[in-house]
């Protein structure tokens, strides 16, 4: 028996077309004569009548930057976003869950605080479905809005929040918001997020966000020296690591070295390897 090919997945822009086409969707630019083509093959066979919205762009590989996609795509990367109403947004993943603070920042209001508050939630609750869906998020989400203190005003926020995602193509769960002003939202996985997909665990921190200051690193090593197997009944320990906890060791842990070096008998040297980074070491 030969083989025979039982079922080919769609192309790219077939799967975005058929995801993602709406009819409010106003025009569709592609940039090459077979995107054009595929398009046009998508229209046919689904018979939509909305060839007219589909342009050819003269632009090239120059289409993202031109019409500002590249920027937009930029945005994503960052933690940070700014709000219409003045206000902000700090999205940040962990392993757990998703954490996403709504700050005031910059926002004024003629009225009083708890309008000002309203106006950047609002702003807030609809930026944040937009940015779920950008950047894939997924899981346990939560939302710390700024405090309300007139009921109604919290109940509108969560109508705000679940009006927005109802056209979220992951199943969404949206909690009401609790007396410490959290909300909790539950979102399908559909992919791995933005972030999962786009970056590498830091080879310096190992994903913590922060390192070791060169006074702990330092503190660690010479600690170190301390227990038996690592000393062992060696006359002489040569320590292999960066420049800067080497220089620093020497500068300001003499008290410390004399002391190891009287105490057990050897003697400690140190060569600066910019292979290692503190407090890693040899």
């Amino acid at each position: 028996t030969s083989a025979s090919l039982l079922y080919q997945d769609s192309g790219l822009i077939q799967k975005l077309l058929r995801e993602y086409y709406t009819p409010k969707i106003s025009d569709i630019t592609v940039n090459t004569d077979e995107a054009y083509e595929q398009c046009l093959q998508f229209f046919k066979k689904y018979n939509l009548r909305c060839q007219k919205k589909l342009q050819l762009s003269s632009k090239g590989a120059l289409m993202f930057h031109d019409m500002g996609i590249e920027s937009q795509i930029q945005a994503i990367r960052k933690p940070k976003i700014n709000l219409e109403s003045g206000g902000s947004l700090m999205i940040e993943q962990t392993e757990a869950l998703v954490s996403i603070d709504v700050n005031s920042s910059r926002a004024k209001s003629k009225g009083n605080f708890e309008q000002l508050a309203f106006e950047v939630n609002s702003t807030a609750a609809k930026e944040i479905s937009r940015q779920m869906k950008l950047r894939g998020l997924g899981g346990i989400i939560v939302i710390d809005f700024i405090d309300m203190e007139d009921r109604r005003n919290e109940r509108a926020i969560v109508k705000t929040m679940r009006k927005a995602v109802r056209r979220d193509r992951a199943r969404t769960q949206v909690g009401e918001i609790s007396n410490f002003g959290l909300m909790e939202i539950s979102r399908q996985r559909l992919r791995p997020s933005f972030v999962e997909s786009t970056r590498i665990t830091c080879p310096t921190c190992n994903g913590t966000g922060g390192v070791h200051s060169l006074a702990s690193a330092a503190l660690m090593i010479l600690r170190g020296l301390e227990s038996d197997k690592i000393r062992g009944n060696a006359d002489k320990i040569v320590i292999h690591t960066s420049a800067d906890l080497a220089v620093y060791i020497l500068n300001h842990k003499r008290g410390m070295i004399a002391d190891l070096e009287a105490n057990h008998k050897f003697q400690i040297l140190m060569h600066a390897d910019d292979n290692y980074v503190a407090p890693d070491h040899k």
